[in-house]
């Protein structure tokens, strides 16, 4: 499988006018970025699709076990992920800032992430 990459703004990569495309582990490290930065019913094509980050996540004292479930669903749910082996979600309610470090094994083999909240 291949993907077409996408710059760390989210951009398109384009390399001597030619799309760049995005195979192996980085195909899915950068399908679990995109799932994890879409917000629920923003895309036009299918509303139900995305994390409640407005209504769950990003509010004043969250709830940390509502929290990681919600994002080890979506990490489970994300086409080419096998099994989540690690995951880690820590809340510094001091800056108000989340830190999730979590590692998949998935078909590509095992991916690394880790993402501030």
């Amino acid at each position: 499988m291949s993907d077409i990459l996408k710059t760390s703004n989210g951009d398109i990569a384009i390399t001597n006018n030619s799309l760049t495309l995005v195979t192996g582990p980085d195909e899915v490290k950068q399908r679990l970025g995109q799932r994890l930065r879409t917000f629920y019913g923003e895309w036009f094509l299918n509303t139900d699709h995305g994390i409640t980050w407005i209504k769950d996540i990003l509010i004043k004292n969250p709830n940390i076990n509502l929290v990681a479930g919600i994002l080890k669903q979506q990490i489970q749910d994300t086409p080419g992920v096998l099994e989540l082996i690690k995951f880690d979600l820590t809340y510094d309610s001091s800056s108000r800032e989340m830190m999730l470090n979590f590692t998949a094994r998935s078909t590509e083999g095992e991916v690394t992430v880790e993402v501030v909240i």
